[in-house]
C-alpha cells in the first residue's frame, strides 16, 4: 500500500510552487496551506469557533462579510482535519515568521507522523542565497523544491516540544505583528503603531495609497511584511482621521 503524504505550506503561493514541482516529478501527493497569515493579526488561543472568528476578523485581506465567512470555513477545515490518516505530514518552511508560525501551529495540531523540510538544509539552494542567510519559502523556486524533496525529516519529540512552546508564547503575546529578520532568523514582536511614523513622514510628500504602501514596504523590506498588511494599516489610520490619503 502506498504511503499517504500531505505537504503543508504557510500560504497559497508556496503551495503552488510545491504542487508544480511534485507534478513535474510525477508525484501525486496532496498540498495544503494555512489560510491565514500567522505573522500578523490575532492568533487563536484555542480552536473554538469564537477564537477562529477573532483570527479571521483580524486578517486585513478579508474585507467583506462573504470573504470572512469563506476564510472562516477554510480555517475551520484546516484546524479540524483528521491528520491521523496520513503517514507523513511534511511542513515546508524557511525562516520567515509566516513559515515558522505555521510549523509551530502544526506541532500543536499533529499528534504523530510530523515531518518538516527546512530549506536551509539544501546546500545548493543556500549557496545561491549568500545575501540572505535565513530565507523564507518565498525565495524558493520549483526547481529548488525538487532538490529539497529528499530532505524531509521527522520532527523529534524535543523539537516538537520546542515548537509547541513557541506557539503558546506567541498566542499570549500582545504584539499584533510577528516578523523575522532574514539576517538573523529571529522572530520579534512589533506593536500596532510600529509603521506609523514612516507612514506619516511619507504622506507629507505624496498621500497616494499606492505610493505610500510602496515606500513603507521598502522601508521595512528587511522584515518581509506583506504590502497588504501595510495598506491595511494606512487605511486604518485614514479611517480614524489620523492620516489623509488619496485612493
Amino acid at each position: 500500500m502506498n504511503e499517504k503524504t500531505l505537504h503543508v505550506t504557510s500560504e497559497s503561493a508556496n503551495a503552488g510552487t510545491v504542487s508544480h514541482a511534485l507534478h513535474n516529478m510525477k508525484i501525486s501527493e496532496e498540498v495544503v496551506y494555512c489560510p491565514i497569515d500567522l505573522s500578523c493579526g490575532y492568533l487563536p488561543k484555542d480552536f473554538s469557533d469564537k477564537e477562529l472568528c477573532f483570527a479571521v476578523a483580524s486578517q486585513s485581506y478579508a474585507v467583506t462579510t462573504q470573504e470572512r465567512i469563506e476564510l472562516f470555513d477554510e480555517l475551520k477545515k484546516f484546524v479540524s482535519t483528521d491528520y491521523s490518516v496520513y503517514d507523513k505530514i511534511i511542513v515546508w518552511h524557511g525562516w520567515s515568521s509566516r513559515d515558522l508560525m505555521t510549523l509551530y501551529l502544526m506541532s500543536v495540531l499533529i499528534e504523530r507522523n510530523l515531518y518538516h523540510i527546512d530549506i536551509r538544509d539544501c546546500s545548493t539552494f543556500m549557496s545561491r542565497m549568500s545575501s540572505t542567510p535565513f530565507p523564507g519559502m518565498g525565495h524558493v523556486s520549483s526547481d529548488s523544491i525538487q532538490e529539497m524533496i529528499p530532505l524531509a525529516k521527522p520532527v523529534s519529540a524535543a523539537e516538537k516540544q520546542k515548537y509547541q512552546k513557541q506557539w503558546h508564547k506567541w498566542i499570549h503575546s500582545k504584539h499584533p505583528y510577528r516578523l523575522s529578520d532574514p539576517q538573523t532568523g529571529v522572530i520579534k514582536g512589533f506593536p500596532e503603531n510600529f509603521m506609523d511614523k514612516t507612514i506619516y513622514e511619507s504622506a507629507k510628500t505624496n498621500p497616494s495609497i499606492i505610493i505610500l504602501t510602496s515606500r513603507v514596504w521598502k522601508e521595512y523590506l528587511h522584515l518581509s511584511i506583506s504590502p497588504s498588511n501595510i495598506c491595511a494599516r494606512i487605511l486604518e489610520l485614514s479611517q480614524k482621521g489620523r492620516q489623509k490619503i488619496t485612493l
